[in-house]
């Protein structure tokens, strides 16, 4: 009787939290196994920056249709080259089982969940870059504290990593895309995290030795993994990964992507610094990516000495578009003003007072667009190697410039004598 009595005041401080805590998007309520299983494990706190439902609400944004796209994108979000990527991919092939996130190394899978969880003293591997010793167990408490929704797919040995019977595919037949998302997307914030602070040293010289693909995976199995391997099956698997990827952009597969990806997209499609018109000159992401949406048919604004996509309109849509944020941004392929009538009625909100009133810019978050008459721009936010908030194109023959960072003004056109408009997605 005291036992259910204090479980129910866990129960409400749990929901008490929950509601202070979590933000939009809002998960649905924990059950009644997940709050068991809390209780039984002693953790009070729920991560409000952990990841609800599909999305990765952190650092960490998975794009594409596929787990190996999610992981590929993912690492990109994160701040890895093509090359490092690969690398990384490489090596993850040959730890995991072809990306099965959950895999444990087979000669240790009858140790039992206490060892697994809380010995430190054994290699064991878990995972897909497959953490051992302390790091195995690092991993496996911060999935636990964090996502304790997720800690029972690493419990689970039997039913989703046997052996080396489950490689990533048949882990994600098995889960399901949003809880494999989910896993990939938690295990890529560890790697981030460790490689931001206990495992940074090894990290650097990693970064160090990646000029290539080949390059990458040796020099990540060198200083990261710090196994005695072979190496020439993790250098295919890295070639392969960068063959099939390189160079490649991915939307979401469900529409749910964070900033981080729209902030990916920007460092790909635009130029870190501003450059005086006339300036056609495109990053090479960019200037493919106009290349394949005009052969898809879809909108990329005009041309500026024969040169596609200069062009503020354009530079929007094919942001907003491709990075995911909004995949149905513009698509009745218009220019400025067809596309703030676009935001208008697809639920977009106006953060100005009213069209007439100044913003006050401090509440600019990343992906809001701004429009004034003939021109649009958007919002990025605080992008490292980035000189400005705001990234923007320019149509006209003496005016054109290609995506870059932006010198617009905030809140006042002083050339049009007019106040910027600012909208956000879905948001009140």
């Amino acid at each position: 009787m005291i036992k259910t009595k204090i479980k129910n005041v866990f129960n409400l401080i749990i929901s008490f939290l929950l509601t202070i805590l979590i933000t939009s998007p809002v998960s649905a309520g924990m059950s009644n196994t997940t709050l068991d299983e809390l209780y039984a494990n002693g953790v009070y706190y729920y991560n409000p920056e952990g990841i609800i439902g599909a999305c990765a609400t952190g650092s960490v944004n998975l794009a594409g249709s596929n787990y190996e796209e999610w992981v590929w994108s993912g690492l990109i979000s994160i701040g890895f080259t093509e090359t490092q990527a690969a690398g990384i991919m490489g090596n993850m092939d040959h730890e995991s089982n072809y990306l099965n996130p959950v895999q444990h190394e087979a000669q240790f899978q009858n140790r039992g969940w206490d060892t697994t969880y809380n010995d430190a003293s054994i290699s064991y591997g878990v995972g897909l870059i497959q953490w051992s010793w302390g790091r195995r167990v690092q991993l496996l408490h911060s999935i636990n504290d964090n996502y304790p929704d997720l800690i029972q797919y690493f419990k689970n040995i039997e039913r989703y990593s046997k052996g080396y019977t489950i490689d990533g595919k048949k882990f994600v037949e098995l889960v399901g895309e949003n809880i494999a998302k989910q896993i990939y997307a938690a295990e890529l914030d560890f790697l981030k995290d460790e490689s931001e602070n206990s495992e940074k040293s090894s990290y650097e010289k990693f970064r160090n030795e990646s000029s290539t693909p080949e390059e990458a995976a040796k020099s990540y199995r060198k200083y990261v993994e710090r196994g005695g391997y072979t190496d020439t099956g993790r250098i295919e698997s890295a070639q392969k990964y960068y063959n099939k990827f390189n160079g490649q952009t991915f939307g979401s597969s469900n529409g749910c992507v964070d900033s981080g990806s729209l902030q990916e997209f920007v460092l790909k499609y635009a130029w870190p610094t501003y450059h005086k018109a006339t300036f056609t000159e495109r990053m090479p992401d960019y200037a493919s990516a106009v290349s394949r949406r005009l052969s898809e048919g879809k909108y990329v604004g005009g041309s500026v000495n024969g040169v596609a996509g200069i062009d503020c309109g354009g530079f929007v849509t094919t942001l907003l578009q491709d990075s995911g944020f909004e995949p149905e941004y513009n698509n009745s392929k218009g220019p400025t003003d067809t596309q703030e009538n676009w935001v208008k009625s697809n639920g977009w909100t106006l953060l100005n007072g009213s069209a007439s009133t100044r913003i006050d810019s401090s509440i600019l978050q990343p992906g809001d667009v701004a429009f004034v008459n003939g021109h649009t721009f958007v919002y990025v936010g605080e992008i490292s190697g980035f000189e400005s908030k705001i990234a923007s194109a320019s149509y006209g023959t003496n005016s054109g410039r290609a995506p870059m960072a932006g010198h617009e003004d905030l809140v006042y056109d002083s050339w049009r004598g007019e106040i910027v408009r600012w909208y956000r997605k879905g948001s009140s």
